[in-house]
């Protein structure tokens, strides 16, 4: 399985990613929203992680982008947050989330 991680915490990606690897999957990771775009022109994925807060764009706002392409529309989502709350939840569940781990 090929995993996109977007996290701009290096520790913290390179820790989720480690995970990845002892399960068994490919993970590759980008440090913001833009690197995730430009992976998946380059690449397939079969799920995407993604941080909740990042400087650039909120990981919502990525995946309303990634539902609006047609090529990887339909890529599951999992979201990671450790300040979520139940609004943040449920927007992004509307967004297109998948799933959400808080």
């Amino acid at each position: 399985m090929k995993v996109l991680l977007v996290e701009d915490e290096p520790q913290v990606g390179q820790t989720i990613l480690a995970f990845l690897k002892k399960w068994e999957m490919e993970g590759a990771l980008a440090s913001g929203p833009e690197q995730a775009f430009a992976h998946l022109e380059e690449n397939d994925a079969d799920l995407l992680i993604t941080d909740l807060v990042m400087p650039e764009m909120s990981g919502i706002e990525l995946v309303r982008r990634i539902r609006s392409n047609g090529k990887h529309r339909h890529i599951p989502v999992l979201m990671i947050s450790g300040h979520a709350n139940k609004e943040h939840i449920l927007e992004a569940s509307e967004a297109g989330v998948n799933g959400f781990v808080a």
